[in-house]
C-alpha cells in the first residue's frame, strides 16, 4: 500500500514526532511505501524518511494524486476537503476539532478547562479566563480553524490518540461511529530489569520545557520533599531559563539538574536510572507518550489528573495520580516512591505489564489498518455539524 503522511513539521520534537517516526517504520517493516509531506522544514533522524515539503493542501493533494497514493493519513487539522477519489484519514493528536483556542487550558486560572464546547461559554471563557487569544482577529482565526474541523472530520474517518480525546468530541457533537480510538505506542522494547542505583532515589521529567508541562509545579514541590531526592529534567523549551531562574529561587540547586533535549538512547538509560518518572502536566493532555515509555522500562509514573493521563494510570497501580497544579500531593507522592522502593518496584512492573498488553506496536499497527480499511470504502463527505 502507499501511504503519506501529512503534518505541518513530521518530526517536531515531542511525542507528536516521535509518534510519526515510529510508526512510518512499522508500516515499511510490513512492506507498505510510506510518502512524507510537511509544510515546515524539519529533519529528519538518520534512519528516518525524508520528507517533501509543499506550500499548502492543494499542493498536498496534487502530489498525492501524483504518486497514485492510496491513502493521505492527516496529523493536523484539515483546511481543505480532499478530492473524493483520495482515501483520507485524521488522526487528532490535540483539542482544535472541538476547541476554539485549542488548548482546553484556562490561563488566569491556570487550571484544565472542565468545559464542553459551546460558543457563550467558550466566549465567556476567552474574556474571562483568557483560555484564549481576545483580540478580535486571533480568535475569528481559531473559530475558523475549529468551524473547517467541524464541517470536515464528522463526515471523515478519524482517529483518537485517547479516550479522553474522544469523550471530548463526542460531548461536541461528532458521531461515534467515525471514530476509532487508537493509543499510541512506544518503540521501545520492553525491558523489566531491576536497576536500584546507588545515591538518592532519582525522579525524572521528559518534555518540551512549556507552561502547560507543568514543571514549574514540579520544581516547587521539591522544597516539601523531605527525604533524599535528586530531579533530573530532560527538555528544552521557551520556559527553560525560568525554570533555571526558579530553580535557584527555591534553593533547590542541588537536587535540580537540567539535560537540554536528549536522544533515544539517553532516554531509556535515564528512565531506568530512575524512581520514578513524573508527568506534571496542568493541561488536558491527549495521550502522554512518557508514562508508557516508563512502563516499557518497567518504572512507575507520577502523573496529574488531567486528559488522557489517569486512563493511562491507575493510582496505586502503575502509578500515582495527583491533582494538577496540587504542590502538597506531588510532594507527597514524591516522597512516598523515594521512602518505598519496594512500592515502586511492584508499580513498575505493573506498568511494565500493562505497557506489553496495551501499547505495543503489533495490536498499534492492527487497529490502525482496521481504520485505514474504513477510510478506504468510506470517503469524505461534508457534515451538518454546525460550530454555532
Amino acid at each position: 500500500m502507499k501511504i503519506a503522511h501529512f503534518n505541518l513539521g513530521i518530526y517536531l520534537k515531542g511525542g507528536m514526532g516521535t509518534y510519526i517516526d515510529s510508526l512510518c517504520k512499522l508500516q515499511v517493516a510490513a512492506g507498505n511505501h510510506i510518502e512524507l509531506f510537511e509544510i515546515s522544514a524539519t529533519q529528519a533522524p538518520q534512519d528516518g524518511i525524508v520528507p517533501v515539503r509543499v506550500k499548502n493542501e492543494t499542493e498536498l493533494f496534487q502530489r498525492c494524486q501524483e504518486l497514485s497514493i492510496d491513502i493521505l493519513h492527516y496529523h493536523t487539522g484539515p483546511k481543505l476537503f480532499p478530492p473524493k477519489d483520495l482515501a483520507t484519514i485524521y488522526t487528532v493528536h490535540e483539542h482544535s476539532p472541538h476547541c476554539i483556542s485549542g488548548g482546553l487550558f484556562l490561563k488566569r486560572s491556570g487550571k484544565p478547562c472542565p468545559r464542553t464546547y459551546d460558543p457563550l461559554g467558550c466566549l465567556h471563557g476567552h474574556v474571562l479566563e483568557r483560555c484564549g487569544s481576545i483580540r478580535p482577529s486571533a480568535f475569528k482565526h481559531n473559530y475558523n480553524r475549529m468551524k473547517l474541523q467541524m464541517e470536515i472530520l464528522p463526515g471523515s474517518q478519524v482517529i483518537c490518540v485517547g479516550q479522553f480525546l474522544k469523550n471530548a468530541m463526542l460531548r461536541a457533537g461528532y458521531p461515534p461511529e467515525r471514530i476509532d480510538v487508537v493509543p499510541n505506542f512506544t518503540d521501545i522494547d520492553p525491558d523489566d530489569r531491576e536497576n536500584t542505583p546507588a545515591g538518592p532515589a532519582r525522579f525524572l521529567f521528559m518534555g518540551r520545557l512549556g507552561k502547560l508541562k507543568g514543571v514549574e509545579w514540579l520544581l516547587k514541590a521539591m522544597p516539601g520533599v523531605t527525604s533524599e531526592v535528586f530531579l533530573s529534567i530532560a527538555g528544552e523549551g521557551p520556559e527553560e531559563q525560568a525554570l533555571k531562574g526558579l530553580v535557584q529561587e527555591l534553593g533547590i540547586e542541588k537536587r535540580v539538574e537540567f539535560l537540554g533535549w536528549i536522544d533515544r538512547d539517553a532516554k531509556i538509560d535515564l528512565i531506568r536510572a530512575s524512581r520514578a518518572v513524573v508527568v506534571p502536566s496542568i493541561w488536558h493532555e491527549t495521550f502522554g507518550l512518557v508514562a508508557i515509555e516508563a512502563g516499557a522500562c518497567a518504572r512507575p509514573v507520577i502523573v496529574s489528573d488531567a486528559g488522557e493521563l489517569p486512563f493511562i494510570v491507575d493510582h496505586g497501580f502503575n502509578g500515582l495520580v495527583v491533582q494538577a497544579g496540587d504542590i502538597a500531593q506531588l510532594s507527597d507522592a514524591i516522597e512516598a516512591l523515594s521512602l518505598d522502593p519496594q512500592r515502586a518496584s511492584t508499580m513498575g512492573r505493573n506498568n511494565y505489564e500493562r505497557v506489553k498488553s496495551r501499547y505495543n506496536s503489533k495490536q498499534h499497527i492492527a487497529a490502525i489498518n482496521a481504520a485505514y480499511a474504513k477510510a478506504l470504502v468510506c470517503r469524505v463527505e461534508p457534515s451538518a455539524m454546525k460550530a454555532g
